[in-house]
């Protein structure tokens, strides 16, 4: 969810909108905050995880849609999700001068959650953590300034 602040919450604030060619293909965005808590909770009792191995994701499969509404409850400003085709994408990639692995590698993640292939929730970090993932709506909420 970190990767929400930077150019794509800056644009957020421009433009209003989020544009992206993700279609409705959702993703189970996680925060940096429960990666971090899960890892300190194995580094700090290594013996109770010994073999183990876990697959961390956010509690809940989102797309740009619900996260455009999401954005624009918690700034109380609209923000409307813009599709992109994925030419249109890998042209605006392209155009800022990313090199052209990044390009593919981004496209190939785009592809994946345009046709639902990215939408898996895990429960390891509730499972670890003994409470739920943080959600979306409560990360935006956190960092409401950085999208008004």
């Amino acid at each position: 969810m970190q990767n929400w602040l930077g150019e794509f919450s800056q644009r957020v604030k421009a433009v209003r909108s989020i544009e992206e060619a993700t279609g409705d293909g959702k993703r189970a965005y996680i925060d940096v905050r429960d990666i971090a808590e899960v890892a300190a909770r194995i580094l700090t009792a290594p013996a109770a995880y010994a073999g183990q191995s876990y697959v961390l994701t956010g509690g809940e499969a989102i797309n740009y849609q619900q996260l455009a509404t999401i954005i624009g409850e918690a700034t109380g400003v609209p923000v409307t999700y813009v599709p992109l085709t994925i030419e249109a994408a890998r042209q605006r990639m392209e155009q800022k001068g990313m090199p052209a692995w990044a390009v593919q590698t981004l496209m190939a993640y785009t592809e994946v959650q345009r046709n639902g292939g990215a939408d898996f929730v895990s429960g390891a970090v509730a499972q670890i953590l003994e409470k739920p993932a943080r959600t979306a709506e409560g990360f935006v909420r956190d960092y409401t300034a950085w999208f008004k």
